[in-house]
């Protein structure tokens, strides 16, 4: 374990080490495509094990985890489109633990003006 030498200020020592080392293997996959005239699709997956260790804490762990994400778009007529999103993961694994999986997803509506040099998206 490598170490720094100590600084001290107002009569405290502070000592700085690297306590935990982290490392993570893993797969990500992304792909986008063309469903019919009017509809986009892209989305994408990251697959990973991973695996904290601190032996000046005393305290290891590891697990796998995933996350994938969706994105479709469809085009309406007069430069309209409509969108939605999603997101869902496994959560994380940290060195004292893991948190929980969570997902989120939106919806949205957007207008393009001017040959297609600016629009207007509401979500």
């Amino acid at each position: 374990m490598k170490t720094c030498g100590p600084s001290i200020r107002r009569g405290i020592a502070n000592h700085r080490q690297n306590v935990a080392r982290n490392e993570r293997t893993g797969l990500n996959v992304n792909a986008a495509g063309q469903l019919g005239r009017n509809w986009k699709i892209n989305g994408g997956g990251e697959f990973y094990y991973t695996h904290f260790n601190s032996p000046a804490l005393q305290v290891q762990n590891s697990g796998w985890l995933w996350q994938l994400t969706l994105n479709l778009a469809y085009q309406l007529p007069h430069q309209y489109a409509v969108q939605a999103n999603g997101i869902y993961s496994t959560g994380w694994v940290l060195l004292q633990g893991k948190n929980s999986a969570w997902y989120e997803y939106s919806l949205a509506a957007r207008k393009e003006f001017w040959d297609k040099k600016a629009s207007l998206t509401l979500g």
